[in-house]
């Protein structure tokens, strides 16, 4: 995953060790070749990523987000 802003948060914890630095090519290229040479951990990644967007990026969970922000606006 580049290190997009919006994302960046979410992993920084460590909980995926593919991060690559956005808009270089050779960073990413080597995470592309430690994830092929790590096949064994595709299963826990695929579980991980289930479970991530699951219960952080759906519309329950977004929409509460914005709640607060459009409430600001309103107040305003």
């Amino acid at each position: 995953m580049a290190e997009l802003l919006n994302f960046k948060g979410d992993f920084q914890n460590g909980n995926s060790p593919y991060l690559f630095k956005a808009n270089n090519s050779d960073d990413l290229a080597q995470t592309v070749l430690e994830l092929l040479q790590n096949r064994s951990q595709w299963e826990a990644l695929r579980q991980q990523g289930r479970h991530y967007v699951e219960q952080e990026r759906n519309w329950l969970v977004s929409v509460a987000r914005y709640e607060a922000v459009y409430q600001g606006i309103l107040k305003t």
